[in-house]
């Protein structure tokens, strides 16, 4: 009997490498229109080209199966990939006080929507937002 719950165990976690597996190789796979950028050593989809680049990255942190995906951005294609977050995004526009004050004012309570997509816009949300400045 301990032999057929160690086997669905094993079998178990075999198969949530393997979805793992496959969720990371699709999140890189290029055959959706979106490219890969390397920076750094690390792979980083590209999800859009506006005000700024958004990308992707699958990670698989310590000792999970399931990926995690985090989000980053980059002032063009050519710059530095920086986690998406208020802060970064705050400390790269620092200088141009009404993109910072709306940066503060839309996303300071609400930061998970930096990386959402805004289906009525067809773009990401702070993409949206700073494009009107």
């Amino acid at each position: 009997m301990n032999s057929r719950k160690s086997t669905n165990k094993i079998t178990s976690y075999f198969v949530l490498v393997c979805l793992a597996i496959s969720f990371v190789t699709q999140a890189q796979n290029t055959g959706n229109n979106n490219k890969i950028r390397i920076f750094n050593n690390n792979n980083y989809t590209i999800l859009e080209i506006a005000t700024i680049v958004i990308y992707q990255r699958a990670i698989i942190q310590n000792k999970s199966v399931i990926p995690e995906i985090q989000y980053y951005f980059s002032c063009s294609t050519e710059t530095d990939i920086l986690p998406l977050s208020l802060e970064n995004l705050a400390k790269t526009y620092k200088e141009n006080h009404q993109i910072y004050q709306m940066l503060d004012l839309r996303f300071s309570n609400r930061e998970h929507e930096l990386s959402e997509f805004d289906t009525i816009h067809k773009t990401y949300k702070v993409n949206y937002w700073l494009a009107q400045y």
